[in-house]
């Protein structure tokens, strides 16, 4: 458990006052036998919730000189029509499970099972995160990922062990802006708002993989060989800020 009022202030931050922050990470383990001598399991639960604010490290002045610019009118097609060199709120949501069962078929092969799993939300500022970067030019991320994956592991006598290997994992991903439309607009050194160019879009990623290996000790010498498939493969829309254009990709590695 972390609160800010214990935190030391930034000594780059304009601002009198000290940021607020809020973060509580919790988590449990459990793991013991099903059979005995047979059958074992291990589970895992971890949960990070943090509400903050964060500093743009923005000059005032320059702030009010874009707000006085903005206010005539100009960039009609921006949605951002001020921009703020004070604080501003960020929040992330993370949770991470996963779960292991191992499991003695014989005297020769264990076969072993697990599960993981993971959702990440970052809110408010996780997109172009660095300083002089206005929160109208930061965004939101939301990910989640799924991973299964075995094996079996044979001992075929004292010197020679197979392993067979196999996993499927998935993730899904998504980008979101602060601002609603518009340009992103940067003036270099100075500051940089706006809709970020690189948001608003999405990707579905996937890897299935298979790999045998095989093992072989002849006197003071090991001998391994083996094979492994990979395929990979990817599905993404990416609006990448021109003129509202979404262009979508996809791709499969082999």
């Amino acid at each position: 458990m972390q609160n800010g009022g214990l935190d030391a202030r930034n000594p780059f931050e304009s601002e009198a006052s000290k940021p607020d922050l809020r973060r509580y990470r919790t988590g449990a383990a459990l793991g013991g036998p099903v059979i005995r001598d047979r059958t074992f399991y291990y589970a895992a639960f971890e949960q990070e919730q943090n509400r903050a604010q964060e500093d743009s490290f923005i000059n005032p002045g320059v702030a009010n000189a874009i707000n006085r610019f903005l206010a005539t009118g100009a960039f009609p097609r921006l949605s951002a029509r001020s921009v703020t060199s004070d604080f501003f709120p960020a929040a992330r949501a993370e949770t991470e499970a996963s779960v292991k069962v191992t499991h003695q078929l014989n005297q020769r092969n264990t076969l072993t099972l697990r599960y993981a799993f993971t959702n990440n939300r970052e809110a408010g500022d996780a997109i172009n995160s660095g300083g002089l970067t206005d929160v109208s030019a930061r965004g939101s991320t939301f990910t989640e990922d799924h991973a299964i994956a075995g094996s079996l592991t044979t001992v075929f006598d004292a010197a020679s062990v197979g392993d067979l290997r196999v996993q499927v994992v998935g993730r899904r991903a998504a980008l979101r802006s602060n601002a609603a439309s518009g340009p992103e607009i940067d003036i270099s050194g100075l500051i940089q708002f706006g809709d970020s160019y690189f948001s608003n879009g999405q990707r579905t990623e996937g890897h299935d993989q298979g790999t045998y290996t095989y093992t072989h000790a002849i006197s003071r010498h090991l001998w391994k060989t083996g094979a492994t498939i990979n395929r990979v493969h990817l599905s993404a829309a990416i609006a990448d800020g021109f003129n509202g254009r979404t262009f979508s990709a996809v791709s499969q590695i082999s």
